[in-house]
């Protein structure tokens, strides 16, 4: 009330105003631009209900704090989700170009006739009416329209950014290729806005008469629709598709939130070498992994969070059970989104481990626990097996700030880097991890030497890429680079490389190899090194 009452006197002091409100009436016969037939605008402003996530064409002039000059009117195109996420319209007189605005924003143009041109596709596929502006008056164009949304994602739930085409039926006029996005870098989707009709589908550079991957649907004017396109990531085949009820990841109540998660299993073929808090080994052995992601995106606004759980035991001579990964890490991401391109960030995680970490041996041994000079401290003889870390060590809190930059994204290789300063925290909570063997010991066999790793606070410069994509279609690969060198010891940095190579073999059963590189001084002296063949299975909660 307090805005209409501020309107109105600004209006009688500087003879301007929002002006009146009114369904645009359809304006004499004329061809619209580029010589196409304009159709002409049905009905009136309350024309049948609407059905879309924006709010009411009425509410959103009352919206609108454009004012409408003395003498001028302006034409009105209600958005039916974001306005950002929708192509703008464009408006002619007699065939000529006189400007373009957003929906959801007056537009103000003299009195007289005018053509409106908006939706998606090229200019010759897009939506035009004919309207007729009245000087103080703002024509409102009616949504005859509709809108889809096509949310790409693939068996988990996962938004991707994977590719198709839609077809208008049943003219197989081609509207043009559509992307999915990848919320977790900040990308959206963005909306079709279509005349009412039947439209296909299809995996692109198929045709309109492919009897596999493809989909359609059928608007109604007036409506918003939102379809769930599973995709597979590697190949792009279409695993399903339609509108999710009360599914898809999404909570309740929570705008613009998505969630997935998925408990797995496999079967591993594994190397390790120097890894903290595992033996030596080459194994064939059983895994289970969860990872649950969320993503919310409002506006330009990102938040990120990522739980993984990696757990891989085995059993030698059926008696004891050995672990020989154990991983579990908390990843917290926002950015915001200055460019299309950059922005900065603030990041948080925690890595640790859920188990006591042993080494075992073949046969029984002596234990030595050196200091940082290689003397002998401790000596433990006749083990079989030794407990070097306690649960949930060590463990490592980390933190960050800087500048998030991204690549133009495409279907076969995306890039995003994090460049800026960061905190770590390393808990060892007394590891003791693999050492050189003491000089000058006396004995036939050379016992398994250990350290003991220390506390420490670091602060330093931060660098992240990860780079993601598929090849040749039949494969996709992942892969995540981290550089951390400390202020007070630049030429001792902590590195992380973790590689993922995949081929799905079925919609639940896919071949991955992984690679994993870690040095990190302050655990352990040597590089540590952890490859692996799974066969994966998995199983989708949401």
């Amino acid at each position: 009330m307090k805005r209409l009452w501020l309107t109105a006197l600004v209006a009688l002091v500087l003879g301007v105003g929002p002006g009146e409100t009114w369904a645009a009436p359809p304006a004499p016969a004329a061809p619209s631009a580029h010589g196409a037939k304009a159709v002409e605008a049905p009905g009136g402003a309350g024309m049948g209900a609407y059905s879309w996530p924006a709010a009411l064409p009425e509410t959103q002039l009352d919206m609108d704090p454009t004012m409408v000059p003395v003498g001028r009117g302006a034409i009105f195109v209600p958005t039916m989700s974001n306005p950002e996420l929708e192509p703008p319209f464009r408006v002619y007189v007699d065939d000529q170009y006189i400007g373009n605005s957003r929906c959801g924003t007056r537009f103000i143009v003299p009195a007289g006739d005018y053509v409106v041109e908006l939706g998606s596709g090229a200019s010759t596929d897009r939506i035009r009416r004919q309207v007729h502006v009245a000087e103080g008056r703002t024509a409102l164009v009616p949504a005859d329209w509709s809108g889809l949304q096509i949310r790409v994602v693939d068996e988990n739930g996962i938004p991707h950014r994977g590719v198709y085409e839609l077809i208008a039926m049943p003219q197989a006029n081609n509207l043009g290729i559509g992307y999915g996005a990848n919320i977790e870098r900040g990308e959206v989707v963005r909306n079709w806005i279509l005349e009412p009709g039947t439209y296909l589908i299809i995996k692109v550079g198929d045709t309109f008469q492919a009897r596999t991957n493809f989909f359609t649907v059928r608007l109604v004017p007036g409506t918003f629709d939102t379809i769930n396109l599973v995709m597979n990531r590697d190949t792009g085949d279409f695993l399903g598709a339609g509108q999710v009820f009360g599914g898809g990841g999404r909570l309740a109540g929570i705008k613009d939130l998505q969630l997935t998660a998925t408990l797995g299993g496999g079967l591993d073929f594994s190397r390790q070498t120097n890894v903290v808090g595992t033996s030596d080994n080459t194994l064939f052995t059983p895994s289970l992994y969860a990872d649950a992601v969320g993503q919310w995106l409002p506006g330009r606004n990102l938040v990120y969070g990522q739980f993984t759980l990696d757990e891989v035991f085995t059993q030698r001579d059926g008696k004891r059970l050995e672990k020989t990964a154990d991983d579990v890490q908390l990843y917290l991401l926002y950015s915001y989104k200055v460019t299309k391109r950059m922005g900065p960030y603030v990041r948080a995680g925690i890595r640790t481990t859920l188990f006591p970490g042993y080494v075992y041996f073949s046969k029984k041994q002596t234990v030595v626990e050196v200091d940082q000079s290689g003397n002998v401290l401790h000596t433990w003889k006749h083990r079989d097996r030794f407990q070097t870390s306690d649960p949930f060590f060590p463990m490592t809190l980390l933190g960050g700030v800087g500048l998030r930059m991204d690549t133009p994204p495409s279907t076969g290789f995306n890039a995003w880097a994090l460049l800026g300063m960061g905190g770590r925290k390393k808990l060892a909570g007394g590891t003791l991890t693999s050492a050189s063997s003491p000089d000058g010991w006396v004995g036939r066999v050379s016992p398994t030497a250990l350290r003991r790793a220390i506390d420490e606070d670091q602060f330093g410069a931060e660098l992240t890429i990860v780079a993601q994509g598929s090849l040749l279609r039949f494969f996709n690969y992942t892969a995540q680079f981290e550089y951390f060198p400390p202020f007070n010891n630049l030429d001792d940095p902590d590195l992380r490389l973790d590689t993922n190579l995949g081929l799905r073999l079925t919609s639940y059963v896919s071949l991955n190899y992984s690679y994993r590189m870690l040095r990190d001084p302050k655990y352990s002296e040597f590089l540590q090194h952890d490859h692996r063949a799974t066969v994966r299975f998995s199983y989708t909660f949401f």
